[in-house]
Order: structure tokens, then C-alpha cells, then sequence
């Protein structure tokens, strides 16, 4: 949901300065959601979209092979947020020689990950496999398509994000680095520039260097980003008038204002709270918008109260002391959402009542 800038649209009564709002600051590990390794071979192999191992290096033949991964970075994310840290965990299985350097860059175009899965290479996959499916192999991004890379091997920028030296078994880290937090920035605020990363290892002629990687088949083994972010702190803020369609010319005061109570973070609980005032209201629907309407819309006669809000659902209430509360599911990616509430009722003598609107942000 696009957040609204709220100082710039309304002059609001009452509402919290958000120019500056604050910041929390959390880490989350997320896992690969599609891996493959590519070999230097032909236009038809080979690829280990399904394998359980990845490679980096040159095999005993030897073949160049490299590792590509990509994380679903803006579906795990909060957007919105701002990238602190970032580093890349790998496991290495096998390897043939110690002391290698593995790079890792970004990727600039996109690839698949299809059903291939490699048998030979001693029973450690480090053969490959006939390309299948959406495969990508060292000439094609998308092997049944027929897309293939602008340059074989992989599109990707020169400049290398990270670097790594492999030495032997072990779980090994790509630190973080501003080109680390700059790609996982950028994949967050523009996904479809999300193509992941290519992993490179050393490649030297007539020699063996293989690096056999747990794939994201393997589990909890698979490569793994963990990030460490900001977002905004929880928040409350109250924007536009309470309106009494019988009050002439101007609002009645005796609408009491909506206010939001509880903690709007993930997990808790947040509620729109309206108590009985001058004017009580015998009934209630509470709306929930997801943007705020601007201008307001004005009702139409006899009514002509102002609607704050764009509804989304809406709740009721037999009276205004009951509220509408909603519970916020416990996921990262709502942090900095931002919601509007506002009420309307029925009062005595008959006649249409609305309070204020509400803004909440909800945070870690």
C-alpha cells in the first residue's frame, strides 16, 4: 500500500509530525527462492535447477561452472525501509583445492531456475545436467524460451559486490559492504530490478578449483541473506473535523473525536476508539481506508458530512464506546503500512454524525 504524505495534503487538526519520524531497527535471515549453477559447456547443457549442490570454479575436466541466487527481497521486507547491513551466507560441501577466491556480483538480467538435476560428477552432481524447463545454462537465461544472456556466462555488473575466500568445508560469509546494502536497497525499492547475484569463482585454465555449495534444496545449508533494516516507529496521528449534519453552520463540538488506542505494531493489537459525547450515536459503522480521501468527499444531502477516508471494509458496533479492534499479524513486511480509520454514526433525532479520521503506522 502507497503511503500518503500526510503534512502536504490536508491542514490537519491535531496531527503528529511524521517528517521525521522515528526508526526501529530489526534483522531478518531470508532464504534463496530460486538457485541454479551454470556450466561453460553447450547451448543445451548444463544447468541443476533442482539439484541439491551448487558450484563455483572449474571442474575436474576442467569446465568453468558458476552459481546464480536470487531472494525474494520486497515480499520479506518492509517497503519503505532502509537497508543497514547486508551479508550473504554460503556452505561449502567439497572442495578440491583450498584458498580460492569466490566473487560475488550483481546480476542485470533475469534467469530461471527449471527441473534439472545432476547426476554424474562422481555422485556429486559437479557434472550437471541436460538443461529442462525454464533452466538457465551458460548461453540461456531461460532455456525453453529461448532467451539467452547478452554475454554467455551471465549479464552482470563488473564491479563485484563482495569477495570471499573458500578454504575448505565450512559455512563462509560475503560481508557486508556499502555495494552489498546498495543492491539490497535497490532490489527492495524497485523490484523488478531484483535479478539476484552470480556467484564467480577462480576459473584458470587446465585446472581443477570446484567449490561445491549446499543449494537451497539442501534446507537450512542453502544460501541465506541476512539484512538489518529500519522502518518507522508505530504511530498514531488524527487528521480533518468531526462533522454533525445538524449543526449550522459549522461542526458540532459535541462529536466527540476518534482516537486510536492500543499498539499498532506487528503482532499487537491496535483500536479505534470513539466514547459517548454531547452528541451520543446509537449506531456505528467504523470504516478502515487504505488511503485517505483527498480532498474529503462530501456526502450528499441531507447528510453532507465529510468522508475522510477511502474504505477498504468497515466493522460495526452497537455503539460508539465498543471501537473496532483489529489484530496485526506477526510479519515484518506490514512495518511502516499506514491505515485510516473514521466513524460515522446515527444520532437522536435522526440525522448523520462522522468523527474525525485516524491514521495509524503500523511498526516492528
Amino acid at each position: 500500500m502507497e503511503s500518503t504524505p500526510l503534512l502536504s495534503t490536508l491542514g490537519f487538526a491535531g496531527l503528529l509530525a511524521v517528517l521525521a519520524p522515528a526508526q526501529s531497527q530489526a534483522t531478518l535471515t531470508i532464504f534463496a527462492d530460486r538457485d541454479n549453477t551454470i556450466w561453460n559447456q553447450s547451448p543445451t547443457c548444463c544447468s541443476n535447477g533442482a539439484g541439491t549442490h551448487l558450484f563455483v570454479g572449474t571442474n575436474g575436466i576442467p569446465i568453468p561452472m558458476r552459481t546464480l541466487v536470487h531472494f525474494d527481497i520486497a515480499g520479506s521486507l518492509p517497503q519503505g525501509a532502509t537497508i543497514v547491513a547486508a551479508e550473504l551466507s554460503v556452505n561449502c560441501l567439497r572442495t578440491r583445492s583450498a584458498g580460492n577466491s569466490v566473487d560475488l556480483h550483481r546480476l542485470t538480467a533475469d534467469w530461471g531456475e527449471g527441473g534439472s538435476f545432476a547426476s554424474g560428477g562422481g555422485g556429486g552432481q559437479g557434472g550437471g545436467a541436460s538443461s529442462i524447463g525454464d533452466d538457465a545454462n551458460w548461453f540461456a537465461r531461460f532455456f525453453s524460451q529461448g532467451l539467452n544472456w547478452t554475454s554467455p556466462g551471465g549479464d552482470f555488473d563488473a564491479n563485484a559486490t563482495s569477495n570471499v575466500t573458500i578454504f575448505g568445508v565450512g559455512s563462509y560469509l560475503f560481508a557486508t559492504s556499502p555495494s552489498m546494502v546498495a543492491d539490497v536497497q535497490g532490489w527492495l525499492d524497485t523490484p523488478s530490478t531484483n535479478f539476484g547475484w552470480i556467484l564467480i569463482g577462480d576459473e584458470p585454465p587446465g585446472s581443477s578449483t570446484s567449490k561445491q555449495l549446499a543449494s537451497r534444496e539442501n534446507g537450512a545449508n542453502g544460501p541465506r541473506v541476512r539484512v538489518t533494516f529500519t522502518a518507522p516507529d508505530a504511530m498514531w496521528g488524527t487528521f480533518g473535523n468531526p462533522c454533525d449534519t445538524m449543526a449550522s453552520p459549522a461542526p458540532s463540538l459535541g462529536v466527540d473525536p476518534a482516537v486510536g488506542t492500543g499498539q499498532p505494531t506487528i503482532g499487537q493489537s491496535m483500536r479505534l476508539q470513539v466514547t459517548q459525547g454531547a452528541t451520543a450515536m446509537s449506531a456505528t459503522a467504523i470504516f478502515l481506508g487504505g488511503s485517505q480521501a483527498t480532498p474529503p468527499i462530501t456526502l450528499p444531502a441531507p447528510y453532507s458530512c465529510d468522508q475522510n477516508v477511502q474504505p477498504l471494509l468497515w466493522g460495526g458496533a452497537t455503539d460508539m464506546s465498543l471501537g473496532l479492534t483489529l489484530a496485526i499479524p506477526n510479519n515484518v513486511v506490514l512495518a511502516g503500512l499506514e491505515l485510516y480509520w473514521q466513524a460515522f454514526g446515527a444520532a437522536n433525532p435522526f440525522r448523520l454524525v462522522a468523527t474525525n479520521g485516524v491514521m495509524t503506522r503500523l511498526g516492528l
